[in-house]
């Protein structure tokens, strides 16, 4: 962004009109006019000026950060993570981003946009665990189990964070829901893939795998929850969640008969 777009966030994070910055300038609206349209600059003196009254540092006002708003992001995170998200204030934020609360809003100029961005954020980094597949080696439901291990290794370091999400969910945008659905999409294609490979190893029998997927995934969810009320590691949770994996399986003609290495694959 230039300096003129740049400026003009700032002023009108900060509450003021261009007749309010010309009088700190000690220049005409018409020259801040033109210094916002991106026709004519201020002097280096000036930009000084206007930094300190905007409360923001010279060479963030001159030429922000490359990467702030990730920036900004993974500290709200940590914070989130830690405090929760109602309890974290855009001042600790600010604080932690080593910015200004004005270029905070600038950034993001709501709560709920910091946390559509964290979510995602988040939701990025945690499926691209998901891509990481679990070994080809092993039971299906030992994969599975490893699968939901490492989401819930995750997601229990988080729960805060987590929980914020979810509470989210039920209120964000038509584009955010867009976006969780294709990122929840790769952990249904991982799944569906291990059932497809069960199938070629004769584990299990053909079937939908697309709907198994969903209901490995709310028996998932459902033991999380659980763990903010019963906080437990990811070894419990998933403990929890295999009495309904084993009923999923079932349903396709699943059972444990058939020589796999369980528990050589739950180790790995």
């Amino acid at each position: 962004m230039s300096l003129g777009p740049r400026l003009k966030e700032l002023r009108e994070a900060a509450g003021m009109s261009q007749n309010e910055l010309a009088r700190v300038a000690g220049v005409s609206r018409n020259a801040v006019s033109q210094w916002e349209a991106g026709r004519t600059q201020p002097t280096t003196r000036r930009l000084a000026q206007i930094a300190r009254t905007l409360k923001v540092s010279l060479d963030h006002l001159m030429s922000p950060a490359t990467g702030q708003r990730e920036h900004v992001v993974q500290a709200a995170v940590r914070l989130y993570s830690a405090a929760g998200y109602e309890e974290t204030t855009a001042a600790e934020i600010a604080e932690a981003a080593e910015i200004s609360e004005a270029e905070l809003a600038v950034l993001f100029p709501t709560r709920e946009a910091l946390l559509h961005a964290v979510a995602k954020s988040y939701m990025e980094a945690t499926f691209a665990e998901v891509r990481r597949m679990p070994p080809k080696y092993g039971s299906l439901l030992a994969r599975l189990k490893y699968l939901l291990r490492t989401l819930a290794s995750r997601d229990i370091a988080h729960l805060n964070l987590v929980v914020a999400i979810h509470a989210d969910a039920w209120r964000w945008p038509t584009s955010q829901e867009r976006e969780h659905a294709r990122l929840l999409s790769e952990f249904h294609e991982t799944v569906v893939a291990m059932f497809d490979e069960a199938v070629a190893s004769r584990q299990v029998q053909p079937g939908h795998f697309r709907a198994a997927s969903g209901l490995v995934l709310a028996a998932y969810v459902a033991a999380l929850r659980r763990s903010v009320f019963e906080p437990g590691d990811a070894d419990r949770l998933v403990t929890m969640v295999e009495p309904q994996l084993a009923i999923i399986l079932s349903g396709f003609g699943y059972s444990d008969a058939y020589g796999f290495a369980e528990d050589a694959q739950d180790s790995a």
